[in-house]
């Protein structure tokens, strides 16, 4: 057993259930799913993550995207080290992607959701392509949401959401993350249009 196994092992110890519970749900997803992922702490998030991000990159042989809001990229890139994933290798061969959410959704200011929906479309096709040239099975993309709390763009949040299909016909898993007190904070009818506008929503109780 190498010293990557015996401290993934060990830091897998510590985690909480909710997040180990939530991981193998991840697992469970299909390629084409757009999928809502709402989790009750960053820690459970941050565990989360780093279990399904091992297991997409090792033994999914995917590219995988990470973007996170509530921590930094360089704060991902040392937990996923804890977990026992060699960041800086996924980062440097084009396998893992680590963007901020502020930046992601927001870089060109508070823009219209067809312009979004039309820019970030092109850059998943990017990967897409990226991911079929280097003989990857695919591409998983966690992407946290907060962005759009953060800005107070709720309505745009929505209308982005809904724009986008519940099932892809390429080989993307889409997981859209959203802190549960984030979640809550909206109307029951701004709640009930997000959930149906994705495949599942994660965890499933």
């Amino acid at each position: 057993m190498t010293n990557n196994d015996t401290r993934s092992i060990a830091f897998a110890a510590a985690m909480d259930g909710t997040a180990i519970a939530i991981a193998e749900q991840l697992k469970q997803t299909a390629f084409g799913e757009h999928n809502m992922l709402v989790y009750p702490s960053l820690t459970t998030f941050r565990n989360a993550y780093s279990i399904y991000a091992k297991f997409a990159l090792e033994e999914g042989n995917e590219i995988v995207m990470l973007v996170p809001f509530y921590e930094t990229t360089d704060s991902v890139e040392m937990n996923l080290h804890k977990n026992g994933i060699d960041a800086v290798e996924y980062l440097n061969n084009g396998s893992l992607i680590i963007q901020d959410s502020a930046k992601r959704y927001f870089a060109l200011g508070l823009s219209d959701t067809d312009f979004l929906l039309k820019r970030i479309s092109n850059e998943v096709m990017e990967l897409v392509k990226q991911a079929e040239y280097n003989n990857k099975s695919g591409v998983s993309i966690i992407a946290d949401i907060g962005s759009f709390f953060h800005f107070g763009q709720l309505h745009e949040l929505v209308a982005y959401e809904t724009m986008l299909p519940q099932k892809f016909d390429n080989n993307i898993k889409a997981f859209c993350a959203y802190h549960l007190a984030n979640f809550e904070s909206m109307h029951n009818q701004q709640k009930y249009t997000l959930e149906h506008a994705h495949y599942r929503k994660v965890p499933e109780v």
